[in-house]
C-alpha cells in the first residue's frame, strides 16, 4: 500500500519539572532563539550534521509541554530532539540533524532543511492549549442551533399549506 508522505514531525513531551535526560556537554552546537512559554513557532532551516540549542524559558511549574520539529519529507533528514538539563532544571532542547539519503549530487547533505519548531503548552498532558477555543465556540453553535435555529425550523415545516 502507498501513502504519499508531505512531512515529517518529531516531538518530545516533557514536564517543566522532571528533567531525566542529557546534561550539555562540550560539543560545539549553534546557540539559537528561546521557545518562550506558553506558545512559541519558529521557522527557520537546519545544516545537517549540526546541533542546534533552543534555550527555554519561562516554562511554568507542574506544567506539561511538547516541542514539535516538523519538516518536508522531499528532504531525507533523520532529527533527534533531547533535553538539555543543568542538575534538575531543564535548560532547553537539543536538535541534532543527520542527512538520511543517498543522492547522485554532490553536496545534498549539505543542503538546508527548511522547519517549524514549535514549543506548545499541553492540558491534562494531551490536550493542547489552544483548543479550549474551539470546544467553546463548538458548544455556542451547538446552543444557538439547539434553542433558535432548531424551533424556527419546526415552526416553518409544520405551518398549514394554504391552498387557493
Amino acid at each position: 500500500m502507498a501513502r504519499l508522505v508531505l512531512g515529517n514531525t518529531e516531538k518530545i513531551i516533557f514536564s517543566s519539572t522532571s528533567c531525566s535526560s542529557t546534561t550539555l556537554s562540550t560539543a560545539s552546537f549553534h546557540l539559537e532563539q528561546p521557545l518562550i512559554h506558553p506558545y512559541t513557532s519558529i521557522r527557520t532551516q537546519l545544516i545537517s550534521p549540526s546541533l542546534y540549542l533552543y534555550p527555554l524559558q519561562d516554562l511554568t511549574p507542574q506544567s506539561t509541554y511538547e516541542v514539535r520539529l516538523s519538516y518536508p519529507a522531499t528532504v531525507p533528514t533523520d532529527f533527534q530532539l533531547s533535553l538539555i538539563c543543568n542538575d534538575t532544571d531543564i535548560q532547553g532542547v537539543l536538535i541534532q540533524g543527520h542527512y538520511a539519503g543517498v543522492s547522485r549530487e554532490p553536496g545534498m547533505e549539505n543542503v538546508p532543511v527548511p522547519v517549524d519548531i514549535v514549543l506548545e503548552k499541553l492540558a491534562f498532558g494531551i490536550v493542547y492549549h489552544g483548543i479550549y477555543k474551539i470546544i467553546l465556540m463548538i458548544g455556542l453553535v451547538l446552543t444557538l442551533g439547539y434553542f433558535i435555529i432548531l424551533p424556527r425550523i419546526k415552526l416553518f415545516l409544520l405551518q398549514p399549506v394554504k391552498f387557493d
